[in-house]
């Protein structure tokens, strides 16, 4: 359980690194209409020790419209 946690864990922090440059990019006039419904996403889950998980792994994300808190968009 602990090595599925860590591994969210990255993939989490990697997705939120990965979508605060595109957020910076982001113009206040935009609207969320122009936000694209899907969003890919490439990186390595790795356990404890740093070492990659090979085989499927599923990751669950959830985006917010705040940086903490809320519910979930």
């Amino acid at each position: 359980m602990k090595l599925r946690l860590a591994g969210v864990v990255v993939g989490f922090l990697s997705l939120a690194l990965s979508l605060a440059q595109l957020t910076v990019a982001q113009t206040s006039a935009q609207t969320t209409s122009a936000l694209p419904r899907l969003v890919r996403f490439g990186g390595t889950v790795k356990d404890l020790n740093g070492s990659p998980l090979t085989g499927v792994v599923g990751i669950t994300f959830s985006l917010y419209s705040e940086q903490t808190g809320g519910a979930a968009l």
